[in-house]
């Protein structure tokens, strides 16, 4: 991330919620050993030097009063000396800003949570779905250490954004509403949820699901050119690996996120991977009207202060 003030002027990066920046590149997962729906491919890995990125948060913060920040490395925590190293640079007069970072639920423990706290993070983990999360493909996190990071980190008072993908191979109508119930126990139980990100598995270019549609459906696509609807693709997918459509799961979704948000109002419930014309359809105007930094980055007071280690 490099701000100048032209690019502020031209782009309003005053008016931003939040910026992100870039400390850590790539996913260390990405390439062969990727998530089952992630397109990514392995660009290439390293760490940029602490320092630099402060001098930039600073430049953010001290300009143009920006105090929310999203740490875009996935994970932080895949080496821990490196992000402590990252943590200890932190200048002195920083500590209320807050910095969304994504973390495996494997790389939560005692050492990286006290960094958390003192990065004043929201931490962001993808569960995924309960019944079958051994076909999404993070191979050292499992349900159990999934229940144990958000136990930890609920009691460490970190909050906290967990994400579900509804639609992996095998999936049907019963293990969909298993992991409904298992995502409304969280919010029940752990009052450090601050966000629910929910999305029916969306099929793109160089996922290992569309590997597998693409070898299912050659000959619905043999004629054509790509790239493909995504919608079309992600609909052709739930036809052909799972035993319930997309619009059933999608309509599960919305009766979850209307439940979710009756019992805890101020958890904030985001809902990826729909056309527009789809969320206006399920939602109204309400969700499409919500800032899609409201949950990550206020949702309460005390967030903004900074947590003792």
């Amino acid at each position: 991330m490099c701000i100048r003030d032209s690019y502020g002027l031209l782009h309003d990066i005053n008016l931003c919620h939040g910026v992100s920046y870039l400390w850590r590149t790539d996913c260390h997962m990405a390439g062969n050993k990727r998530c089952y729906f992630c397109g990514r491919l392995r660009l290439g890995s390293g760490v940029r030097e602490p320092a630099h990125v402060w001098a930039e948060l600073r430049q953010a913060r001290d300009t143009w009063g920006i105090r929310q920040f999203y740490n875009v490395a996935d994970s932080v925590a895949v080496n821990e000396p490196d992000f402590r190293a990252f943590v200890e640079a932190q200048p002195e007069d920083f500590g209320t800003e807050i910095h969304r970072c994504f973390i495996n639920s494997h790389q939560v423990n005692t050492d990286t949570i006290p960094l958390l706290t003192r990065l004043n993070a929201i931490v962001s983990m993808g569960i995924e779905s309960y019944a079958l999360f051994d076909k999404v493909g993070k191979r050292l996190a499992t349900t159990r250490t999934n229940e144990d990071a958000v136990r930890e980190l609920d009691k460490a008072d970190i909050p906290m954004v967990l994400s579900f993908v509804f639609g992996l191979p095998g999936e049907d109508a019963a293990k969909i509403s298993r992991t409904g119930r298992y995502i409304q126990h969280l919010v029940d139980r752990h009052s450090n949820v601050v966000s629910i990100e929910m999305s029916p598995l969306t099929v793109t270019s160089g996922s290992r699901a569309y590997e597998d549609l693409m070898e299912m459906e050659a000959e619905h696509f043999a004629k054509r050119i790509p790239p493909y609807d995504v919608v079309e693709l992600s609909e052709r997918y739930f036809e052909s690996f799972c035993r319930i459509s997309r619009g059933q799961v999608i309509q599960v979704i919305a009766d979850l996120a209307g439940r979710i948000v009756t019992a805890r109002p101020n958890v904030f419930v985001d809902v990826k991977g729909l056309s527009l014309d789809e969320k206006q359809r399920l939602f109204g105007s309400r969700l499409l009207q919500q800032h899609p930094y409201r949950g990550n980055f206020t949702p309460t007071e005390r967030f903004g202060r900074r947590r003792e280690c």
